[in-house]
């Protein structure tokens, strides 16, 4: 979350990287990388970047199940968000959201699918 949009906050000066790397015996099976410098709400208005999304979640699945939850979760997903197959057992998945509000009422339900029981504090 770049900011609390119910607070009236744009990140202008930032740096913020994440690298995510999951590997089996070695061979890379999901990479992925996101570095921000300076204005990042400019950055982040960009079309190609987030188009104006204050709210980026990137969430890896890697289960011998993956291949059933690709249709299902897709379905829950808004236009600003995509999941894809990169293995029969990884099932990757991108979302953009105005804000922290809107990116949970995803995520939720995508979560909710993909796991037995969600923390308490998530579904308050």
């Amino acid at each position: 979350v770049f900011g609390r949009a119910a607070m009236g906050e744009t990140l202008r000066a930032a740096r913020f990287r994440d690298r995510i790397e999951i590997r089996r015996d070695g061979v890379p099976l999901y990479l992925d990388a996101l570095r921000f410098e300076g204005d990042v709400a400019a950055q982040l208005a960009r079309p190609a970047v987030a188009a104006g999304a204050g709210a980026l979640a990137s969430l890896v699945l890697v289960a011998p199940e993956a291949a059933a939850h690709l249709a299902p979760i897709r379905a829950l997903l808004p236009a600003t968000g995509g999941a894809s197959l990169l293995a029969e057992d990884v099932l990757a998945l991108r979302l953009l959201a105005p804000d922290s509000y809107h990116m949970r009422k995803v995520l939720i339900p995508v979560l909710t699918r993909l796991t037995e029981a969600l923390p308490r504090s998530w579904m308050t």
